[in-house]
C-alpha cells in the first residue's frame, strides 16, 4: 500500500516537500543571520540564497548516500563534521567571489550554517 501512495501523485508531492521545506528553511535561516551580522543589500541578500542553493543539494545527496551506507553513528556523525566544515568553507569562498570583499566574510558564512544547522536538529526533534 505504501509503495502505491508512493507512486500516486501525492507520493511525489511529500517527496519534493520532503527536500523543498528544508531548503526554504535553510535560505530563510542563512539570509536573517546574514542581515543580523550587517548584509543589507539586494546583491549581499541574493548572493547568501543562491551559495545556498548551490551548496545545499550536493550536501543533501552526500548526506542521503552516507544514510542509506552502513556507516555507523560515529561514522556519520565524523562525516556530517567534515562536510559542514567543508560547506563553510566553500560558502566562504563563493561569497568573496560574488561580493567581492572578504571582511567578516568566514564568520558570517560559520554563523549561517551553526545557525541553519541548529535550526535544522531542533525542527528533526519536533518532527
Amino acid at each position: 500500500m505504501e509503495s502505491l501512495a508512493r507512486d500516486s501523485g501525492a507520493g511525489k508531492v511529500m517527496d519534493s516537500l520532503y527536500y523543498l521545506v528544508p531548503l526554504l528553511v535553510t535560505i530563510a535561516v542563512e539570509v536573517a543571520v546574514a542581515v543580523l551580522l550587517g548584509f543589507r543589500r539586494r546583491n549581499e541578500l541574493m548572493a547568501v540564497a543562491l551559495v545556498t542553493l548551490f551548496t545545499f543539494p550536493i550536501l543533501s545527496l552526500i548526506l542521503a548516500a552516507f544514510t542509506l551506507s552502513d556507516l555507523d553513528r560515529g561514522w556519520y556523525l565524523a562525516a556530517l563534521l567534515v562536510l559542514e566544515t567543508a560547506v563553510v568553507l566553500a560558502e566562504w569562498k563563493l561569497l568573496v567571489y560574488a561580493l567581492r570583499r572578504e571582511q567578516r566574510v568566514l564568520l558570517i558564512s560559520a554563523s549561517m550554517n551553526a545557525a541553519s544547522f541548529l535550526v535544522g536538529l531542533f525542527l528533526l526533534r519536533m518532527f
